[in-house]
């Protein structure tokens, strides 16, 4: 493994990640606003209930690795802490998560948040594979030698 995330986190990215939570809550909001009452609200729900959750993992790693305390960083997601991914397809699916935002920014003109969000899938980018994949492949390695012997 190369290099290690707290080289490359900044206090940027925390500024970023608070900005892109309150963004992506708040156009969240309006959508299920807008749904009234019925089926599509739900599945809004579940949708932004999934959405959110990656962001805040995103959020607890950022968190962690500036030292951000835990009630700052409560504030933001709320009291407990989303779980990790614990394979490759669910740190795969914060990047794609990030890449779709970003696209979605691009599309709709919206630069302030647009840099945010770039700043943000970029981290992820870096993280996911140079330190969390690997990771993975590591546990997995050590595991298999820790069976065979």
């Amino acid at each position: 493994m190369t290099a290690a995330p707290w080289a490359f986190t900044t206090d940027d990215h925390w500024t970023a990640i608070v900005a892109v939570c309150g963004y992506r809550d708040q156009q969240w909001a309006l959508e299920i606003q807008k749904a009234g009452k019925g089926d599509k609200r739900q599945r809004l729900m579940q949708a932004r209930d999934a959405d959110i959750a990656q962001w805040h993992i995103l959020a607890v790693l950022i968190a962690r690795k500036l030292g951000i305390p835990t009630i700052e960083r409560e504030e933001l997601t709320g009291i407990g802490r989303p779980p990790n991914p614990t394979d490759q397809e669910g740190w795969l699916a914060i990047v794609a998560t990030a890449r779709r935002a970003l696209d979605r920014a691009a599309d709709n003109d919206h630069l302030p948040i647009y840099r945010q969000i770039y700043l943000i899938w970029r981290w992820a980018h870096l993280y996911v594979h140079v330190w969390a994949i690997p990771a993975l492949h590591l546990r997995a390695a050590n595991i298999e030698q820790r069976k065979a012997a």
